[in-house]
């Protein structure tokens, strides 16, 4: 039984229309309709009120909840298969119901559910966002919190959740249908040109974001380099350092992300790094640009026209979004070139 059957039954055993328990909750009766029709969780004090007016535990709430969203979860490629139960965020994208353990996310959020790897359970949280309401992207922007800001200002009950991914793993979880979103800056030596049409291998469109430079970083008056810093290959930047690598002949280090390369960079004086400008300037660091990149977010085609396709672009375009990048070196918005 999911949550909305369970609630619906609750109010029915006790004779209250739908407008009388909305009263009762001091809600509205639309919002009993969307709960009703498991179109979104309660929040938690909601979930609170719920349980004290029927007289019923948040355990049992949390079950019929699970019933829910527990339509066979599909864990994201990576979690770990690890014994108890781990915080993940959900989403629906297509068919699949996808969880993403929180460890995996670019940044920290709250949690919508429990998922046990062992059992395949999943229990919602209370205060759960509901699953079609979490795009999920994917990709290595290192600013992506400004776009998932500027995409919640524009279309509150919308969240925008990004996988920690590099471009290659992104473009493949994307074609692989595990991602709303991809973000990408990969660069065909065939073609000369980043992020080309070809490497996407269903129909999709593809929203041109950022322009940013990428290139050596390293302490300011560093004379003696003796190591050097690199992301994981399927990054552009570990392809952008293969391209360049004769700039470098030094032992190299790789790291898994553009904090970490910084980290290290900031830390070691004989260290240089492959990053990108913008961070460079944020951290203090010197910087020598090798190449301007592209890059774009791709959204399938067969997404179109729902709401939230037409959020995602008027957000990378947003007034808000741009006046956090206008003080940043090394980087624009595509909308601004």
């Amino acid at each position: 039984m999911t949550f909305g059957h369970y609630l619906a039954e609750l109010r029915q055993a006790r004779g209250l229309s739908q407008r009388q328990l909305a009263e009762a909750l001091q809600v509205s009766r639309q919002t009993i309709i969307a709960l009703e029709h498991n179109h979104h969780a309660p929040s938690f004090d909601l979930a609170v009120r719920i349980a004290r007016l029927f007289d019923i535990s948040l355990d049992g709430m949390a079950q019929a909840l699970a019933a829910s969203g527990s339509s066979n979860p599909q864990p994201f490629p990576g979690s770990p298969d690890v014994t108890g139960f781990l915080p993940v965020v959900w989403s629906r994208v297509g068919s699949r119901l996808v969880v993403v353990p929180l460890d995996l996310l670019a940044s920290q959020t709250d949690a919508d559910a429990l998922w046990d790897p062992g059992t395949g359970q999943l229990q919602p949280l209370p205060g759960a966002r509901a699953p079609d309401q979490v795009i999920l992207a994917g990709g290595c922007d290192p600013f992506h919190h400004w776009l998932a800001a500027s995409f919640h200002q524009l279309s509150p009950t919308l969240f925008l959740e990004t996988v920690h991914l590099s471009s290659l793993r992104a473009l493949e979880a994307f074609n692989q249908g595990w991602l709303h979103v991809a973000g990408t800056h990969l660069y065909d030596d065939a073609l000369g040109s980043y992020n080309p049409d070809h490497l996407v291998r269903q129909p999709h469109i593809r929203i041109p974001y950022l322009r940013w430079e990428e290139g050596l970083i390293c302490q300011p008056h560093a004379t003696r380099i003796t190591h050097v810093a690199i992301r994981e290959p399927g990054s552009e930047a570990h392809a952008l350092y293969q391209r360049c690598r004769s700039h470098v002949p030094h032992a190299v280090d790789v790291f898994s992300s553009h904090g970490s390369i910084l980290e290290a960079v900031s830390r070691r004086s004989e260290w240089a790094g492959i990053s990108l400008g913008p961070l460079a300037a944020l951290k203090g660091l010197s910087f020598e640009p090798w190449a301007e990149e592209s890059y774009d977010l791709w959204v399938h085609r067969d997404a179109v026209p729902p709401h939230w396709v037409e959020v995602l672009l008027a957000a990378t375009q947003s007034d808000w979004l741009a006046s956090r990048f206008r003080a940043l070196k090394h980087l624009r918005l595509a909308s601004a070139c």
